[in-house]
């Protein structure tokens, strides 16, 4: 399995954890890869929804003779009230408390038998309520951003 193979595994598997955490609340949440910043501008966003990006991927020692990838994410949460955006992000900030599960895509994304190939670590969860409101904007949403860690190895990736 090659590095982009990988990355793109661990993309997918925490996307489908993120829906599979959010689904459990409601299951008109959507759950979006990249920040809607199309719908924003359009003014067509429909809230709620659950914007799932990786921001920055680094190769680090691990330990002694091993080293992987730790990789940073933001979860943007646009919600219809504060109530909404408090329990989607407390339920997405609970369910970080545990390892995520990457599981092997190569045959595709649909379905639900892939293989779990390793777990990633989540470490420096953060979650922050922020301001949103554009007073000349006609869409008023509630915003919150999590934030955390992954830590992967390298194993089964080729060179």
């Amino acid at each position: 399995m090659s590095v982009v193979d990988k990355l793109r595994n661990e993309d997918y598997s925490v996307l489908k954890y993120i829906e599979s955490t959010v689904s459990t609340l409601s299951t008109s949440i959507r759950v979006v890869d990249s920040f809607p910043y199309n719908e924003l501008q359009k003014e067509t966003l429909q809230v709620p929804v659950v914007a799932v990006e990786h921001t920055q991927t680094a190769e680090e020692a691990i330990e002694l003779g091993s080293s992987g990838y730790r990789r940073n994410w933001t979860i943007d949460i646009l919600a219809g009230s504060d109530v909404e955006r408090d329990a989607i992000g407390h339920s997405i900030f609970q369910a970080l408390d545990n390892s995520i599960p990457i599981k092997d895509f190569s045959g595709g994304v649909s379905g639900s038998n892939q293989p779990i190939i390793e777990y990633a670590i989540v470490e420096d969860r953060t979650m922050e309520p922020l301001h949103t409101f554009d007073e000349y904007s006609r869409l008023k949403f509630w915003r919150m951003v999590v934030r955390f860690s992954t830590v992967t190895t390298q194993a089964n990736t080729a060179s």
